[in-house]
């Protein structure tokens, strides 16, 4: 980190009161002419401009997206309090004016680097690669089609609630609980989550609209969502590249780079991280992405130790204030580089001290969440889709290989990446363990720990390069080393398909890919048709009875967190699992009505379908629909009936 230079002059005075002038001028004019949308890359790009300790653009560019992503996450407590909160114009008016001030005290211009290999190439071919595989079932249907990828359980629904309560109170939710109360489920205590990432996709809708008003149109609401997790996974994809290419460093040569690179993008689309994204995790995918940059600045830092020790407090923050069971892992690595770089962490202690504060602020959310900070959090079960331990463990040793052949314990970079694998494999350990003593299995957030594990192992396979052969386009040394690549291409579909048949992350990927995979269609098209219907719900609980299956929950369910009636809605969607034992009786909906805090709407088409049982033995069934008119004749003031068209 550049040291703070003198207080500027008369003469240096001017420049930046015309710098910060010209940046709130700016602003003015994009928020006015309806384009303040291009302000958060104006910030992103200016910010890469100042970053010092970066070789390459792409390197600048994860920096400060770092930087800008965890500074925005701690900003958010003084944007919840100050009286324009998620306004575009005065955010945007005060992240330039920071820039030039930092600017001014530091003496720094902007520059990007110009430094650029061909690996670096490749590196963004493969990024680009990967977000082309995540966009494209995405890009051919519409909001219905989107939502129903990811909308196969709860998750993302209630991630919808924190970023949509943000979005509506103008700030994190744990500073206004009261404001936040109408959105959630007094079970479930959403305003306290972690919700650093909310609240930036919260911020950014502001920007992407123009506007200063909250969004009034929840399906809208849940387009950007949809879109911005796609937009996570891709991030995914090019954080791991990225700290792949930075541990490989010079040895990268395009023809490792080609085979280092396939297998990454293949593994990450094709294997577990696909089962991670289509149940609907976007903080955690979003922390995924910043721990591998943590490893890849540990493994191998910028250079200026100044600005290393910012950045890698910051990105403890980030991941703090998104999804902080990965902090065990983090902060050893942190605190290795801090130790093994501690000559050079000394002659920067003013900016190591910086880098702590950012750190220790980035506590709050472990604060405010402090009801589920306890071991018996670990033993809650969720709905997720298991790893392949088969999978995991060849991955792991592709990545043990890269790290300690040809020398790798010598190499304080491999070692580092050795570190993040141990921390991870200690994390595995155990929370696998006390689950197994608590509740004799293993489940829910052990698979979460698994999930770093197996995104650290990608990155570490720019160790790989120590061992594969220097692949020689015109000579005979390609093609061992893409034999070898086809080879475990097909190994690693193979186990990946065979344990759990359709169950694999393999057969999810190609299916997403097809966009055959998701929920089945009906359910998210009525969610969105009948919100557009009835916006925040038109004072009643609108519960889906038209399918008779898993559609009525799902529509129910995003119905409701779209019309921002969850408190309601998670009464009734919990009776329409296809699972539930006992199956609801009329009794059950008779009950629910009855102590709804609000009037209930029934949605019907089907006259024939019914998701009930027989109160008693010997009874038939009665449909969904009679189940309505018998509820409607009995309650004509709570009980409203609604047919669609099937």
């Amino acid at each position: 980190m550049t040291v703070l230079t003198a207080l500027p002059g008369p003469r240096r005075v001017l420049p930046v009161i015309a710098a910060i002038a010209a940046g709130w001028g700016v602003s003015a004019a994009a928020y006015f002419t309806g384009v303040a949308a291009i302000l958060p890359l104006l910030v992103l790009l200016l910010a890469m401009s100042l970053v010092r300790g970066a070789r390459t653009v792409l390197d600048q560019f994860v920096v400060a997206f770092s930087v800008l992503f965890g500074v925005t996450c701690l900003a958010g407590i003084g944007l919840s309090l100050w009286p324009w909160q998620l306004h575009p114009l005065p955010v945007a008016g005060a992240a330039l004016t920071a820039l030039a001030l930092f600017a001014a005290l530091t003496g720094r211009r902007p520059r990007l680097a110009t430094r650029w290999r061909l690996a670096d190439s490749l590196a963004a071919l493969a990024a680009a690669a990967f977000a082309a595989l995540v966009l494209r079932p995405f890009l051919g249907t519409d909001l219905a089609g989107r939502l129903g990828f990811i909308a196969k359980g709860e998750d993302f629904a209630r991630h919808f609630i924190v970023y949509d309560s943000i979005g509506q109170i103008g700030g994190y939710t744990f500073l206004d609980p009261a404001g936040a109360e109408r959105y959630n489920h007094p079970g479930l205590s959403l305003e306290s989550y972690p919700q650093g990432m909310h609240f930036v996709l919260a911020l950014l809708d502001r920007f992407w609209r123009s506007s200063g008003a909250p969004q009034a149109d929840g399906t809208a609401a849940m387009d950007w969502l949809v879109w911005s997790y796609v937009a996570i996974f891709a991030f995914l994809g090019l954080a791991v590249i990225w700290a792949a290419r930075r541990l490989a460093g010079f040895r990268l040569t395009a023809g490792r780079a080609l085979l280092v690179f396939t297998v990454i993008v293949a593994w990450l689309y094709f294997g577990d991280p696909s089962g991670i994204f289509v149940r609907g995790f976007p903080n955690e995918i979003l922390a995924l992405g910043l721990m591998a940059i943590v490893a890849g600045l540990v493994a191998r830092p910028l250079t200026s130790a100044g600005e290393q020790a910012v950045v890698l407090g910051t990105l403890l923050a980030a991941v703090a204030f998104t999804y902080y069971m990965f902090l065990p892992v983090a902060a050893p690595l942190v605190l290795y580089w801090l130790v093994s770089r501690r000559r050079r962490a000394w002659a920067a202690k003013g900016a190591v001290l910086t880098g702590l504060g950012l750190a220790v602020a980035g506590l709050v959310p472990i604060v405010a969440n402090a009801k589920a900070n306890k071991g018996s959090q670990l033993l809650l079960p969720g709905e997720i889709i298991p790893t392949s331990r088969s999978m995991t463990q060849i991955l792991v040793l592709l990545a043990l290989l890269g790290l300690v052949l040809a020398g790798g314990l010598r190499s304080r970079s491999r070692r580092a990446m050795l570190l993040a694998l141990g921390a991870a494999v200690a994390l595995v350990a155990g929370i696998s363990g006390y689950q197994k003593i608590m509740i004799g299995q293993s489940i829910y957030y052990n698979e979460k720990a698994y999930h770093l594990l197996i995104i650290l192992a990608l990155a570490a396979l720019g160790g790989m390069v120590h061992w594969l052969p220097r692949p020689s386009w015109r000579g005979r040394r390609l093609l061992p080393a893409a034999l070898a690549l086809v080879v475990l291409a097909a190994g690693v579909l193979v186990i990946g398909v065979r344990p759990r048949s359709a169950r694999s992350s393999a057969v999810r990927a190609a299916q997403l890919f097809q966009g055959t995979y998701g929920a089945k269609p009906g359910g998210t098209a009525n969610a969105i048709r009948t919100t557009r219907l009835y916006p925040d719900g038109a004072g009643k609980a609108t519960v889906d009875l038209s399918h008779g299956d898993m559609r009525d929950f799902f529509s129910t369910l995003y119905g409701s967190v779209m019309q921002r009636d969850y408190r309601n809605g998670a009464s009734w969607y919990t009776l329409l699992w296809e699972g539930m034992d006992p199956q609801p009786t009329i009794e059950d909906f008779d009950y629910r009505v009855t102590t709804s805090s609000r009037p209930v709407r029934f949605v019907v088409s089907d006259p024939a379908v019914t998701r009930l049982k027989a109160s008693k033995p010997g009874e038939k069934a009665p449909t969904n629909l009679e189940a309505a008119e018998r509820l409607a004749a009995k309650y004509p003031d709570r009980v409203e009936i609604v047919r669609l068209p099937s």
